[in-house]
């Protein structure tokens, strides 16, 4: 701490951008402009546009959270992104991840970081739950696109992407407060939940026609950036061994080979399919990269 009590930066990213914006070198006007903003912690200083008309200190503290950020994203992922491209990302990015975990993950529906950041860190042991705290900050630094937001009603007004996230499904538009209570008797409480489940299982919970099941989930997705498309070959091969995996664990849980020889049949040059244009797309990129 300095010696009016405020704390200082570390150096070391996953704790700076946990520090409160009360506890540093801020005016109390420029405390009460970020706290009608909804910025608590340094992490939320990202979504505070920088400029002329602000405040000195505001200016400082951005810069402050935006190299913490640079170090901190640059140490989690295997891509440099901005906040919102990072959270729409595949888990596949996380840099030196143990590749069972991030299976495992697929396997259960969560394939995005913004699917990450959803989860009970309680759960889950060490090391994915820093994976949760890192996907939470990415969130906690996301600005909510104008296109989000049309996708709710007026009674939620977020202030950033991890308060959608987290947030009731009742608030997005075509779900409301009667399947929102359905779906929480399932144990899915917010909107990164819902974005992760099988529409078969919310149209079987909700007993509600497929198409309008597929629709829920859909929205979901979309509102937490799930659905972009990537925006590199890394991204794209990482949602490519998403798809993957989730297809042999869908074959394996169904028993899908073990209905008659066709099917059998199918779901084995389906699974060789899928490695081999995995093979494929590495190969491409190794070839385009070159030697390193």
């Amino acid at each position: 701490m300095s010696a009016k009590g405020q704390i200082e930066p570390t150096g070391n990213p996953w704790k700076d951008l946990n520090i409160p914006v009360s506890a540093m070198a801020v005016s109390e006007g420029s405390l009460e402009r970020l706290t009608d903003a909804g910025v608590e912690r340094l992490v939320d200083m990202l979504r505070v546009e920088p400029g002329r008309n602000v405040p000195k200190d505001i200016n400082a503290l951005r810069k402050m959270a935006r190299e913490a950020y640079d170090t901190f994203i640059r140490d989690f992922l295997d891509e440099s992104l901005e906040p919102g491209d990072a959270l729409a990302a595949n888990i596949g990015l996380i840099s030196e991840a143990d590749q069972k975990a991030i299976r495992d993950l697929w396997d259960s529906g969560v394939t995005t970081l913004s699917m990450l950041a959803a989860l009970d860190p309680e759960e889950y042991r060490v090391e994915i739950r820093r994976w949760i705290d890192a996907a939470e900050y990415i969130a906690a630094a996301s600005r909510v696109p104008p296109e989000v937001r049309a996708m709710f009603n007026r009674e939620f007004d977020p202030d950033s992407m991890l308060d959608v996230i987290q947030a009731s499904p009742r608030y997005l538009l075509g779900i409301g407060p009667k399947y929102s209570r359905k779906l929480r008797r399932w144990g899915i409480e917010n909107i990164g939940t819902l974005a992760m489940q099988p529409p078969r299982d919310i149209r079987d919970a909700l007993k509600i026609p497929p198409s309008l099941a597929t629709g829920f989930v859909e929205k979901a997705r979309e509102s937490i950036g799930a659905m972009r498309p990537p925006g590199s070959v890394d991204e794209a091969l990482a949602d490519l061994k998403s798809v993957r995996e989730r297809f042999k664990a869908a074959v394996s849980e169904n028993g899908i080979d073990k209905l008659g020889d066709d099917m059998a049949i199918l779901s084995r040059d389906l699974d060789i399919m899928l490695d081999e244009y995995v093979t494929f797309v590495e190969t491409m990129e190794r070839m385009r990269r070159g030697p390193d």
